[in-house]
């Protein structure tokens, strides 16, 4: 209503309300003006119109039986009436005052199709009541003529449930519904004069008045519920997406799950952003600022090993960094705004597919594809689930939060030949090892003991027989930083060390150096603001600020090259079992913490932390299990981290006997996966540094 522009003074929300006012104003004078006490002094009526009315009159009062208001009001029918007219006053409430949030749900985005939408019921109303009620009065039946309209009316609203939020067959029953109340509202009248008379009349009548319009306070709240995403609903939809994981840019089926239900919530769709990206864009008010969030889609090559009851149903591929749970929290926020929108401005959700691809990731492709610019923001967010640290905590940090990732494969090419004449070669395996060798040096050497740089050699492939020395070798790396200097640093030494090496061994080398996801810089403001509202959901002692750096990296990068936003990291738990919160993402027993699509929108309208008694369980879990960890005088314990075969463990109790009672309580013990070898009471710490 909001959004229609004002002249002369008056926003368009007041002319709203006058074209509305006045005509019932002026009708009204009209009524005080023309209106007489009975059929007899009327002016308006003819001479045959007003015998009629008269022996109608007449007849009816001989009919009545009741003319004492207190007599009447011992008549159970008045009562029966006042109940029938209250499910009247239910229904005519849910037409005016859901159909347009039904069409909305049913996909009519803007507020000009919704009017003309809104307003076919009616007009099909006005032609139908009219003869309907006709044919009650040449009949001189009411009965039948009130009950079955509001018996199909009452059917046609169970069927309209039904079928929402599909619009032809919404529209249809909602025309239904609307033709029969008003048919049953307008005969319904005729009962009350039938058998009271006087000051029963007037008094009875207004008795059945007062209790119906009550119905017109407690329709609303009946089906307020409604509107929540529930936990099972929001639930539910991750364990579907966890189900049927797709790899970067395959994304077909999760893009359509997610077009279909930004549609059914009223939101402009458009598909393809990007490849197989899904833009959502919500406009409500007057207001000029806009937003845009932001959910990756895709899954990992992975293999998943959660044995969990909605584990993946395709072999090779699974949600195992979380983004099954981030499209349905940001769903579940889509479908919260839209039926608030307690907000004023241009909301736009970004659906991002290829998270994991890598350089050509899918936030390249959808800013490639004209992203900001097809849909600007003034600001942009992010959030990623962060394993190891407790479900709910909100990790934030302005400036460089994640670092640059790129990678380069160095190609070495040698002289093969025979094991056993190795001096007749130039043998690649031992030019590259001594390339993984100075590598070691690059960044203890080069870079700043105050800065921070990671180069790792994640592949080393080179011949496939033990006698024969091949002729190439490829190795695989690895490079991350925060300095944008150190990082071209590290890309002209990789390719002077390289050759250098391979020079000296009489070889030759090739590098293929790609730059990858740049640092994830969040902005001063936009980071304030963010911690700032987690600090109200959740409290201080759950918000990390600034929180350290990470040194994974993120495409959402790309996006914050382009717009203010910032980059969050939300707490997925500390857990130990098998497809707990702490287990560590891109690994086969990996899940999404559950708990956390209590959290469902962080913007820079509105952040929502959606509560629900479902969620009690779950967090009251949380907070028992955060306690076992971090209170005093409990157990603390190293949390589960994919493959911690050979690791030792410490952990502080009481005494040996609490600690093997709390390790002897670990899922993983008592499947079996995990086998309690030693347990060593260490000597108490005496030192002067961080322990």
């Amino acid at each position: 209503m909001t959004a229609f522009q004002g002249t002369h003074g008056l926003a368009g929300w007041q002319w709203l309300f006058l074209a509305e006012g006045l005509p019932c104003v002026l009708l009204g004078a009209v009524a005080l003006w023309y209106l007489d006490d009975s059929p007899s002094n009327a002016r308006w009526l003819s001479d045959a119109e007003r015998a009629l009315l008269l022996a109608e009159t007449d007849a009816t009062s001989a009919r009545s039986r009741h003319a004492a208001l207190r007599t009447a009001l011992k008549d159970p029918r008045v009562y029966a009436m006042a109940f029938s007219y209250f499910c009247l006053v239910c229904g005519l409430y849910t037409v005016s005052f859901w159909l347009p949030t039904l069409l909305r749900v049913a996909g009519v985005a803007s507020t000009a199709e919704l009017g003309w939408y809104a307003a076919l019921p009616y007009l099909a109303t006005v032609i139908a009541v009219p003869l309907l009620a006709g044919h009650s009065d040449r009949r001189r039946e009411r009965r039948m003529h009130s009950a079955i309209p509001a018996v199909a009316g009452a059917l046609g609203l169970l069927l309209a449930a039904t079928l929402s939020p599909r619009l032809g067959g919404l529209l249809l029953c909602m025309t239904l519904v609307t033709i029969c109340i008003y048919t049953a509202y307008v005969v319904f009248w005729s009962f009350p004069t039938a058998y009271l008379r006087g000051t029963a009349a007037a008094g009875g009548i207004a008795f059945i008045n007062s209790i119906g319009l009550l119905g017109g306070f407690i329709d609303p709240y009946c089906k307020v519920d409604d509107l929540r995403p529930s936990f099972e609903e929001m639930r539910a939809l991750r364990h579907h997406l966890h189900q049927h994981p797709e790899l970067a840019f395959e994304e077909e089926q999760t893009a359509q799950l997610v077009a279909e239900r930004l549609r059914a919530w009223g939101y402009v769709v458009t598909t393809g952003v990007g490849n197989t990206g899904v833009v959502g864009t919500l406009r409500v008010g007057s207001g000029e600022r806009s937003i845009g969030i932001r959910a990756d889609m895709d899954a990992l090559p992975i293999m998943e090993d959660t044995g969990l009851p909605y584990a993946s149903l395709h072999r090779g591929r699974m949600h195992a960094c979380g983004h099954d749970g981030h499209t349905a929290m940001l769903l579940g926020a889509a479908r919260q705004l839209s039926q608030t929108r307690n907000f004023s401005g241009t909301v736009h959700l970004y659906f991002q597919p290829a998270e994991e691809k890598g350089y050509d990731s899918g936030a390249r492709a959808m800013i490639a594809d004209g992203l900001f610019d097809r849909f600007p923001c003034d600001a942009v967010f992010g959030m990623h689930n962060h394993p190891g640290v407790a479900q709910g905590t909100f990790l934030l940090r302005p400036g460089a939060f994640m670092s640059a990732g790129d990678r380069a494969t160095v190609t070495v090419k040698g002289i093969g030949g025979h094991a056993a004449r190795p001096h007749l070669t130039v043998d690649p395996a031992v030019v590259a090892s001594s390339i993984v060798m100075a590598l070691q040096t690059l960044v203890s050497r080069n870079v700043d003991p105050a800065e921070v740089a990671v180069v790792t050699v994640g592949s080393i492939q080179c011949g496939f027989a033990n006698n024969v020395i091949a002729d190439s070798a490829t190795l695989h790396l690895s490079v991350r930083s925060f300095n944008p200097d150190i990082r071209d640093m590290l890309r002209r030494r990789i390719t002077d060390l390289v050759h250098a090496q391979a020079q000296s061994y009489g070889a030759a080398a090739e590098v293929d150096y790609v730059m990858g996801y740049p640092v994830v810089f969040n902005h001063e403001e936009e980071t304030a603001f963010a911690a700032e509202v987690a600090r109200e959901l959740v409290g201080d002692d759950r918000v990390i600020a600034p929180a350290e750096p990470v040194m994974a990296s993120e495409d959402f990068a790309f996006m914050l090259e382009r717009r203010p936003g910032t980059f969050i990291r939300l707490g997925n738990g500390v857990g130990n079992g098998v497809g707990d919160g702490g287990c560590m993402v891109h690994n086969p027993r990996y899940d999404f913490n559950d708990a956390n699509l209590t959290f469902l929108a962080l913007s820079r309208m509105r952040t929502d932390l959606y509560s629900d008694a479902d969620f009690a369980p779950l967090l009251e879990d949380e907070a028992q299990r955060a306690r076992t960890l971090y209170m005093e005088g409990s157990v603390r314990q190293i949390w589960y981290r994919g493959d911690q075969r050979g690791a030792c463990s410490i952990l502080e109790a009481e005494s040996i006997e609490a600690a093997r009672a709390v390790i002897e309580s670990l899922p993983l013990v008592k499947a079996g996966m995990l086998e309690l070898e030693h347990l060593v009471p260490l000597q108490p710490y005496r030192g002067f540094g961080p322990r």
